[in-house]
């Protein structure tokens, strides 16, 4: 991967009006839970969160039920990474002199676009990784006890949502450069994803393995759909979780149609 672009991409992600926006976003949340948010611990150590006219007691369910779909998820993030660094040495060791100059070229852009992909997750983990700490001081000063565990499995799952948004992103924009039919395709695969996972994740071994590790593992998303649906869910986890998909469009409006890919 070539370094100088990794470090451009990643600046110029910072760079961007949207990029302000979504740090403006951040910032609100953080005076939301250092201003409005209460946390509580009962008995059995399950904590109690309370925002605003919200409340979540759910964290024994988390560890329960989510801990295995994020391991999950985490996993399917490392093997889309494994996945890069593949094609990546890949690249290098085909792309010799010797080859054809029509290969040559097709590897080249093929690693320029894994070079801005590396540059746009350093600028998400940066801000992933301030939000994190931030998040974990709050709650901390509020509460005196050690979250970092619950919002480490929270902020891999996060990160690794975005990997799979880029795969998919990246397959769409090769048969599309116009970002919001893309942003349309990818919004339909959110929901027949959810469809899928809650009509037959649960009945098959086979299926499930296919479902979490191939077919874009989103369970957060749909379990706490399923649970809106059925009236016990919190509003607040959809926003949360759709939140990947804000950063898709973004990646599509700074990435997809730039002249020099």
């Amino acid at each position: 991967m070539n370094i100088s672009i990794v470090k451009n991409t990643c600046k110029e992600v910072f760079k961007q009006p949207v990029s302000i926006v979504i740090s403006v976003l951040f910032i609100s949340l953080i005076f939301l839970l250092l201003f409005f948010t209460e946390f509580s611990f009962n008995e059995n150590s399950i904590i109690k969160i309370t925002i605003l006219s919200f409340e979540i007691n759910e964290v024994s369910f988390f560890l329960n039920v989510f801990l295995p779909d994020l391991l999950n998820i985490f996993l399917s993030g490392l093997f889309f990474l494994l996945l890069l660094l593949i094609v990546s040495i890949a690249i290098d060791f085909l792309a010799d002199p010797i080859t054809s100059i029509l290969v040559i070229k097709i590897f080249s852009r093929v690693k320029l676009l894994l070079s801005k992909i590396a540059g746009v997750l350093l600028a998400i983990s940066v801000q992933m990784i301030i939000l994190s700490l931030l998040i974990m001081l709050i709650c901390f000063i509020k509460t005196g006890e050690n979250l970092s565990s619950f919002l480490f499995w929270g902020t891999i799952s996060f990160l690794s949502e975005i990997f799979i948004c880029i795969s998919l992103a990246f397959m769409l924009s090769m048969m599309s450069k116009n970002y919001s039919v893309i942003f349309l395709v990818c919004l339909s695969y959110y929901f027949l994803s959810s469809f899928i996972w809650v009509k037959f994740a649960d009945s098959e071994l086979f299926i499930s393995f296919i479902l979490k590790y191939i077919f874009f593992p989103l369970g957060l998303i749909i379990r706490n759909t399923r649970s809106l649906f059925l009236n016990d869910g919190n509003p607040i986890f959809i926003l949360l979780s759709l939140t990947p998909l804000i950063i898709f469009i973004f990646l599509g409006t700074i990435i997809f149609n730039k002249k020099d890919l």
